[in-house]
């Protein structure tokens, strides 16, 4: 396998549909595509059918699909504390569940402690993958 970075998953989606390329590691929906497994823990609702990496028995692929909020370094913690509580309460609004459902998205809100262990965790199995030789990454 061969990582290939995409502007997007649009970008990514007509790769694929255009024969560019085999396969597509992004979060995307598209109902010309066919799911081949989950990276989250748990299956999707959106594709039942589909296993996860752990069911297949590589748990250690778990990595999920991280959308997160970023802010500079030496932001103060203060306002860090503040922003991460504002992005927290709007995960939770109706609103945005609907139009993370109809995008076929799941809300896994993580507060800045799990954002890290999660981005470490994505990290060394990308990591993993590059030292076996099942990965190379183009630039």
């Amino acid at each position: 396998m061969r990582a290939i970075p995409a502007d997007g998953g649009p970008q990514a989606v007509a790769a694929v549909l255009g024969n560019h390329i085999d396969i597509v590691l992004k979060d995307v929906y598209n109902p010309e595509l066919l799911p081949m497994i989950i990276t989250n823990e748990e299956r999707f609702p959106t594709y039942p059918d589909t296993p996860t990496f752990k069911e297949i028995g590589h748990p250690a692929m778990s990595i999920g699909v991280r959308i997160g909020m970023y802010a500079p370094k030496g932001t103060p913690d203060e306002v860090l504390r503040t922003l991460e509580a504002a992005f927290l309460e709007a995960c939770n609004d109706k609103k945005y569940q609907d139009l993370l459902a109809s995008l076929s998205m799941e809300n896994l809100p993580l507060d800045q402690a799990a954002t890290l262990k999660s981005i470490k965790n994505a990290t060394s199995v990308t990591q993993r993958l590059i030292d076996k030789g099942i990965m190379t990454v183009e630039e």
